[in-house]
């Protein structure tokens, strides 16, 4: 007859046999699930889809992702092709997402040339954050940017400018400039010291002064344009957007002769070597 004690030990071998079943048995499915995933072409990528380009090609994008057919899903590092792909000239930011089982979705959206900067050998487009889009021999858009002391210009990088240049408020009214529709559009920036001197495509020379009010002067600008009407010449005090002044001639022949001379300058030291 069996004991008490004895029944006891059965129970507990009983218990150790089936908890060392049910083990095995996780780690055969945890083996199995673990093989399923990383040990077959399921999850490998299949397809790579790129949306919202149009300046850059589909196939540079996958190229930057480092994104490859037959890579396994999970390891996929999307931050590292994120920032890789948002090195690419036209740019603005990338998005990546693994769609399961085989398929990665990319969407991009595009940033926009909003000025040329002049270099000492061609033009560097521009976003609005003084990203390099393109190195050009000739300015292909406006407006033209002259008197910066630029150090260094890569495509897919922001432009380096002398630490003592206001980069930043030239940066401030080329933003302003795109969100305003002006009569007429802006063909260049002229940055002399902390001043700012805008002239627009048909010749009318604008003086915004410095770094104050940047909003409000261009906008201001954009509207006593408009009210002005048709207006092909003359010059514009904008540095008190409060009162605005407008004049048929330039502020005084000195300063026009000085003007020309510095953009004909500008122009000629800003060819690209090789015209020279």
């Amino acid at each position: 007859m069996t004991t008490r004690a004895e029944q006891r030990k059965k129970n507990r071998r009983i218990k150790r046999r089936r908890l060392i079943v049910k083990t095995i048995k996780f780690i055969l499915i945890v083996g199995a699930i673990y093989a399923f995933i990383f040990c077959t072409p399921f999850f490998n990528v299949k397809t790579i889809d790129v949306e919202g380009v149009s300046a850059t090609s589909p196939q540079s994008v996958i190229t930057a992702s480092g994104i490859a057919q037959r890579q396994h899903m999970l390891k996929v590092n999307t931050k590292k092709s994120v920032s890789d792909i948002e090195k690419l000239a036209y740019v603005k930011t990338a998005q990546i997402k693994r769609m399961f089982p085989n398929r990665v979705k990319i969407t991009v959206q595009e940033g926009k040339v909003r000025g040329v900067v002049a270099l000492s050998n061609g033009f560097a487009a521009i976003d609005e954050t003084g990203k390099v889009m393109e190195i050009s021999e000739q300015p292909k858009t406006t407006p033209v940017i002259y008197g910066l002391s630029v150090k260094k210009s890569e495509v897919g990088s922001k432009i380096s400018i002398d630490e003592s240049t206001p980069f930043d408020v030239i940066l401030k009214y080329i933003q302003n400039f795109s969100e305003q529709t002006l009569v007429f559009p802006c063909a260049s920036l002229t940055l002399d010291g902390t001043d700012v001197w805008a002239t627009l495509e048909n010749g009318i020379l604008v003086y915004f002064g410095g770094k104050e009010d940047i909003d409000y002067k261009v906008a201001a600008f954009s509207e006593s344009l408009r009210s002005a009407g048709n207006i092909e010449s003359g010059f514009f005090d904008v540095s008190n957007p409060e009162r605005i002044v407008y004049s048929t001639t330039l502020p005084t022949d000195k300063t026009a002769t000085e003007e020309n001379q510095e953009t004909t300058s500008a122009a000629e030291t800003d060819k690209p070597a090789a015209e020279e």
